[in-house]
C-alpha cells in the first residue's frame, strides 16, 4: 500500500508573516548578487600615486643597472640605485595605505603597485650582489 504524500503546494507555500521573495532569487544576466552598478566614488589618487612610483623606481633602478654595466651610454650617479630603493620603499608603504584604506579606491591598482614595488625592492636588494660579481668577474687586463 503506498504511503500518502502532501500535495506539492503546501512544500512550496510560505509561512504565514514571511517577507516577500523576489520574483528570480538570484541576480539575472550575470551579476553578482547585492552588487550594485554604480561606480565607485571613492578616490583613487593614493593607489595612483603608488603605482607612479613603483615605475619610477624600477625604471631608475633598471637604468641605474644598465648605466654601469654600459649598455647605455650615459651616466648615472652612483646613489641612483638608494634613491630608486627609498623610491620603491614609499611605494609599497603607498601601496599598503591605499588597500588598508576603507576611504581609498582602486583596491587592484594597489595590488599591482605592491607587486611591481616588491619585485623592484627584490632587484634593489639583489643589485650590489650583480655589481660584485661583475667587478670581480671582469677582465682587468682590458683595463
Amino acid at each position: 500500500m503506498p504511503i500518502p504524500r502532501p500535495s506539492a503546494p503546501a512544500f512550496t507555500q510560505a509561512y504565514p508573516g514571511a517577507p516577500p521573495q523576489p520574483a528570480i532569487p538570484y541576480a539575472a544576466h550575470g551579476a553578482i548578487a547585492g552588487q550594485n552598478d554604480a561606480p565607485d566614488k571613492r578616490p583613487r589618487a593614493l593607489a595612483f600615486v603608488s603605482l607612479g612610483s613603483a615605475i619610477v623606481g624600477v625604471v631608475l633602478l633598471i637604468l641605474s643597472l644598465a648605466a654601469f654595466v654600459g649598455v647605455v651610454m650615459f651616466y648615472m650617479p652612483w646613489w641612483s640605485q638608494y634613491l630608486a630603493g627609498g623610491v620603491l620603499i614609499a611605494a609599497i608603504v603607498l601601496a599598503i595605505i591605499a588597500l588598508g584604506s576603507r576611504g581609498q579606491g582602486g583596491k587592484r591598482i594597489g595590488v599591482a603597485a605592491l607587486i611591481i614595488a616588491v619585485a623592484g625592492g627584490l632587484l634593489a636588494a639583489v643589485s650590489p650582489a650583480i655589481i660584485f660579481i661583475l667587478i670581480v668577474t671582469a677582465d682587468m687586463r682590458a683595463f
